[in-house]
């Protein structure tokens, strides 16, 4: 009887394991392995599940937030083309950038090169106002060993004809016992300006006092000969037609020589050798004949 009741018993629990238990573990592994071929999140969704179960809620970890769009091939595929994008646009942007800067150093090289010209000028400009004003010196005293050299009373009438810059600059080249004589004899007025102005003078200031003296010249010459002021050289005029358009120039030029070749000849032989065969071209351009003329006459 004992025996009966035992095989009935196991009967049925193997009954519920084989007919309802297997079955349904096998279809809830089998839904678990689909959802996950499909991309579902089957695990977070049973933590959800338990989470909410008393108890067992315990025991579940707690919920973790992931990037939706982690672990989604196409995804990542878009993430690393933006990052492409961005990586692309920044090396544009410092490439800008260099362009830029070897731009703005090109342009300092450029100021750079101004200035060291413009200092060398400079430089170039003063040496040859130094040697200027040595030659001007040099003339000086001779002219102040000559004129100490006469008579007072023949010296000192030419030297009060000078500028008071030019008379205390010679002065200055005499000594002492020169400079007390030919003051005797010059006029009381003059004398005493040219003593108190001569004390002034020294190797410090006397590069001021020849341009004092230049000024002197340049003012007492446009007194005595206004239009000597407004006259230009044959440099300067070569300078000036240089300066024109070549056409321009050819066409004054050819005029000019029919009433004054030797005028024209002048004028082109103080030009550059650039600027005289430019202008010759354009001259041949509008008249062989007066080219050949001034051309032959230049060579002799």
């Amino acid at each position: 009887m004992d025996n009966d009741l035992e095989k009935s018993s196991y009967g049925k629990l193997e009954r519920f394991i084989y007919i309802i238990l297997l079955p349904i573990l096998f279809a809830t592994i089998l839904i678990g392995v689909l959802f996950t071929l499909f991309d579902y999140d089957v695990k977070n969704v049973v933590y959800s599940i338990g989470r909410k179960i008393p108890i067992i809620n315990n025991i579940v970890p707690e919920e973790q937030i992931t990037d939706p769009d982690s672990g989604n091939p196409a995804n990542e595929s878009i993430q690393l083309d933006q990052q492409v994008k961005d990586l692309a646009a920044s090396a544009s942007e410092k490439d800008s950038t260099i362009v830029k800067l070897e731009g703005e150093v090109k342009s300092r090289d450029e100021q750079i090169t101004q200035l060291e010209e413009s200092v060398e000028k400079f430089i170039l400009e003063q040496e040859s106002v130094v040697a200027n004003s040595e030659e001007y010196r040099k003339q000086l005293k001779s002219l102040a060993a000559m004129y100490a050299g006469m008579s007072p009373s023949k010296s000192a009438p030419i030297l009060e004809n000078l500028t008071m810059p030019e008379l205390v600059l010679v002065l200055y080249e005499m000594s002492s016992d020169d400079q007390g004589r030919v003051l005797a004899k010059m006029n009381p007025k003059t004398a005493a300006d040219a003593s108190i102005q001569l004390k002034d003078v020294n190797e410090l200031t006397r590069l001021d006092w020849e341009e004092q003296a230049e000024i002197a010249r340049n003012e007492r010459t446009a007194k005595e000969d206004p239009e000597a002021t407004t006259k230009l050289t044959n440099e300067e005029l070569a300078q000036t037609f240089s300066a024109m358009t070549v056409d321009r120039a050819a066409e004054i030029l050819q005029q000019l020589n029919k009433t004054n070749s030797t005028k024209v000849v002048s004028l082109l032989n103080a030009m550059d050798n650039a600027s005289r065969s430019n202008i010759l071209a354009a001259i041949a351009e509008l008249s062989t004949g007066d080219a050949a003329t001034l051309a032959s006459k230049l060579g002799k």
